[in-house]
């Protein structure tokens, strides 16, 4: 029988598309920690609430977290209020999702391999144990990439809730939801769920901080409550908010992901987070014991000597065509399935994998006897995907002035959006986690500028009524400045 050695070009984390519910098997473990509902949040904290006043009068403090029925206290502009409430969500089902999830982290990952290329910045470890390998030869051939599309898509329906019809459009394409705006309102219910499930292998929150500069909607504040999301309105420019939604990222990734945010944002925006942590035992484990050393191929670059992990005598579900093969592998709770996709002859480039990325669904595989050798790897990844995002079609709507005016009267968009990711297999599973921050700045429009005299220049004291130059000169030296 001939033996499948498995060439992990690219990988992503989604959404599970199974729709039971998650059970604690009794096996699994060391099981995901899972919040106490009634513990207190010490990352994105609530301030202590000022006491309650009539729904339509209540004025909390700026640093206050709004609830569903308070009004921020910058909030006095009943004129600009948001537009009229949205039609009901579309129904979507998991197959429909799955679809585009899986669609969307392929595009990902595409756009972070094309020509501008951009290299992973954390721990970025190859199929090598300790990632030897895999940097010293990622700048030769094909570098690892690895994305949350669920992570993404959870952090953007956040910022849905506050998008003009342009905006909300060009998210519901970008997250490859066909361009149905309805199914935003879906996916956070899904999101929603999920965070909601306790006692399983998967745990995910959002939260949104929200700087008082920005002057919220009550409205939207409670339409961002209501899905479920921590809501807290406090200054970005406080080093101490920062670390709160670093925080907070920490305790919600089990400390996989120690921080998402290097700086906090300027001009005073939000930042919508979402967290996800997931750790399951293989249904059908690896036997440690025949994990032995083997040759993996990459691109541009000899062998690299790996830990090839080994899985005999099993009946798994595989599917091949052409020259394309692939396992999926069950865990103990059988709704998380790890998808793996290969090539039997050359190694592939991300891009080639064009024609199957529709098998990272799993649809169309059939179960029979096989084997399987499986490198035993780590992966992470931290990165701006703002970049990718745009050239899927979210540019033209982001820049746009009124972007996000459902949620703020002023001008905000999208500035950055950080992930960062994180993945272990070995012989007993899989521990993952992800973290995605979607910055955005206020008082940023398409005729934006910064300008910094730092160099030479040139100036002119000039009459406008008149048109007479006064004066007119060229500053070279900065010594001359300097006295």
């Amino acid at each position: 029988m001939r033996r499948m050695i498995v060439l992990l070009a690219a990988a992503s984390l989604w959404l599970p598309v199974a729709g039971s519910a998650v059970g604690a098997p009794a096996e699994t473990p060391e099981p995901a920690a899972t919040p106490d509902p009634a513990a207190k949040q010490p990352q994105v904290e609530r301030q202590p609430q000022a006491e309650q006043q009539p729904q339509a009068e209540q004025q909390p403090q700026a640093e206050q977290p709004p609830q569903a029925e308070q009004r921020p206290q910058a909030e006095q502009r009943q004129e600009a209020q948001p537009q009229q409430a949205r039609p009901a969500q579309a129904a979507m089902d998991s197959a429909a999702l799955g679809k585009a999830q899986a669609k969307l982290g392929f595009h990902l990952i595409d756009k972070l391999s094309g020509p501008a290329k951009e290299q992973p910045k954390g721990p970025a470890k190859g199929p090598a144990n300790k990632g030897e390998a895999a940097k010293g030869e990622a700048s030769k051939g094909e570098a690892n990439h690895i994305v949350s599309p669920a992570s993404l898509a959870a952090a953007l329906a956040l910022i849905d809730l506050g998008a003009n019809p342009q905006m909300r459009a060009a998210l519901a394409k970008t997250l490859a939801l066909e361009g149905n705006t309805d199914k935003l309102a879906a996916l956070r219910e899904r999101v929603k769920a999920l965070a909601a499930e306790t006692g399983g292998p998967l745990t995910t929150a959002n939260a949104i901080v929200i700087d008082p500069k920005a002057q919220p909607y009550p409205t939207a504040v409670e339409k961002l409550a209501a899905s479920g999301a921590e809501v807290t309105v406090e200054s970005l420019s406080d080093a101490a908010t920062l670390k709160r939604i670093n925080d907070w990222v920490k305790e919600r990734t089990s400390g996989l992901i120690p921080s998402i945010l290097e700086q906090a944002p300027r001009e005073g925006g939000l930042v919508a987070l979402n967290a996800l942590h997931f750790k399951d035992r293989w249904l059908n484990r690896f036997d440690p014991a025949l994990t032995k050393p083997a040759p993996f191929q990459t691109i541009g670059a000899p062998a690299a000597e790996v830990p090839m992990m080994q899985l005999t005598d099993a009946r798994l579900r595989f599917r091949r065509q052409s020259s394309f093969v692939a396992v999926e592998l069950p865990y103990v709770t059988e709704r998380f399935r790890l998808v793996v996709i290969t090539t039997t002859d050359k190694p592939a480039r991300v891009a080639q994998f064009n024609t199957v990325a529709d098998w990272l669904t799993g649809d169309g595989f059939t179960e029979s006897p096989g084997e399987l050798s499986l490198p035993r790897f780590t992966l992470g990844s931290s990165v701006d995907l703002l970049k990718a995002l745009d050239a899927l079609g979210l540019r033209p709507a982001r820049l746009s002035p009124g972007a996000l005016s459902e949620l703020s009267p002023g001008p905000m968009m999208i500035t950055q959006v950080m992930q960062r990711t994180e993945i272990k297999v070995d012989e007993a599973g899989t521990e993952a986690a992800a973290a995605t921050a979607v910055v955005t700045s206020r008082g940023v429009t398409l005729d934006y500028v910064k300008m910094t005299v730092d160099k030479p220049f040139m100036f002119a004291l000039r009459d406008a009524d008149s048109g007479l130059v006064l004066l007119t000169g060229y500053v070279g030296n900065a010594k001359v400045l300097a006295s």
